[in-house]
């Protein structure tokens, strides 16, 4: 596949992604709440109907102008993520998204076979990470959505798994302002091969 036929894949794939209506649903959670924000359990419909779930937690006091800006936060490739905390009390509005399969979604659908690595990884429109790669876009459709989330000032910051994720979503979709991958993970896999034994040994 070339650049150009790579560019129109994944734009049609975000074409999909947005015949696909959110339905979100926001209760807020008690146990995850802090003294100084709350936390809010979110479901929401995602790409190939993929039910996924997140926490957005949002400080108590606003900024003057009524809108916060906001950072999503993905897990690695264990699946599992807390709420960066630290990044709600300086202000930020959190996202704290499970992409399909992972976290907190688990509760709504697993994989059936094989590992997230290996999961249809021949079939380019059934790979576990072109799904994934879309629950991190609604993500952000979620976060545009709330009108105290400062459209203008969006963000993205995770390591490993979630740094791979984060440079995914920031090259195929531009409301993301601030990209920050620690340690990217799903990066230069001939390499990947040879130096690391996990989880890459999963794709010899």
């Amino acid at each position: 596949m070339g650049p150009t036929d790579l560019s129109r894949f994944w734009e049609g794939t975000i074409e999909q992604l947005k015949k696909t209506e959110m339905r979100a649903s926001v209760d807020e959670s008690p146990e995850q709440c802090g003294r100084e924000f709350k936390t809010y359990q979110v479901a929401m419909d995602s790409f190939q109907g993929r039910r996924i779930r997140a926490w957005y937690s949002v400080p108590n006091d606003p900024p003057p102008n009524g809108q916060f800006p906001a950072v999503l936060a993905v897990p690695g490739y264990g699946g599992t993520k807390p709420i960066p905390t630290h990044l709600v009390l300086n202000g930020f509005i959190v996202l704290t998204l499970y992409p399909r399969g992972q976290g907190e979604s688990i509760k709504e659908w697993q994989l059936e076979s094989g590992t997230k690595l290996t999961y249809h990884l021949e079939d380019k429109d059934e790979f576990y990470y072109r799904g994934a790669y879309m629950d991190c876009i609604r993500g952000l459709d979620f976060l545009g959505s709330h009108p105290e989330v400062d459209p203008q000032r969006l963000g993205m910051w995770s390591r490993s798994q979630g740094g791979g994720f984060t440079l995914a979503t920031a090259s195929l979709d531009s409301r993301l302002k601030v990209a920050v991958a620690e340690e990217p993970f799903l990066c230069n896999y001939p390499v990947s091969v040879d130096i690391t034994s996990s989880p890459y040994c999963e794709l010899r």
